[in-house]
This record gives structure tokens, sequence and C-alpha cells, in this order.
């Protein structure tokens, strides 16, 4: 995973949406949407991104309701840390090689 910290500015709306598993579990708070355009995507974040900190506070153990609230005490600028997750990541096609699979035994 790649780690990264993300400064939106201008104040809200900043253009992505946030999920978790449940109001007291263990399951880490992630984007779930980022609408094209706004600044969130501007700025790379993308769908699947593994919310780490918000405006420098861990939130591992934030629920999404004090999670909201910290979104909504913002103001002008917002701090992300992000992880990202790999299994999510686009690839580009069009930086890759390709490749070209062998026969072996006229199979393949």
């Amino acid at each position: 995973m790649t780690s990264r910290v993300i400064l939106l500015e201008g104040g809200p709306p900043w253009g992505f949406r946030m999920t978790s598993g449940a109001e007291n579990s263990n399951i880490p708070l992630k984007i779930s949407r980022v609408n094209p355009g706004s600044k969130a995507a501007q700025k790379g974040i993308r769908e699947g991104d593994i919310i780490t900190s918000i405006n420098g506070q861990p939130s591992m153990k934030l629920n999404p309701t004090d999670a909201q609230k910290l979104l909504k005490q913002a103001g002008a600028n917002l701090k992300l840390g992000l992880n990202e997750n790999g299994a999510n990541k686009k690839s580009d096609t069009r930086t890759k090689p390709k490749t070209q699979g062998k026969l072996i035994n006229g199979i393949g």
C-alpha cells in the first residue's frame, strides 16, 4: 500500500463519499465514491482508498458519524491521510508492453 497526505482547499463540497462497515466495527473508513471533476478527483483520490487520518486525527477508531463531524469542522482546508488500496488501482495499459503467449506443443 502507498501512503500519502492530500490537502483539499477551498472548502466543501470536497467531492467524495466515505463508508465503513458499521458504527462500532474495526473496518477502516474508505472512499466509496469520487465525483468526476471534483476537488477530490483533481487531487487523485480514488474509490477504495483507505482513510488513515482526517486533519491529522487518526481515523482507525472513528465511527462514520464522528468522521462526518470532522469533515464538517474542516473549514476551508481538509487534510486527508490515505492508503492506496492496490486492489482497486486501475492499470494503465498504454504504458505496459504487450506480451505474446508462447505455444507449447501446439497449445496456447
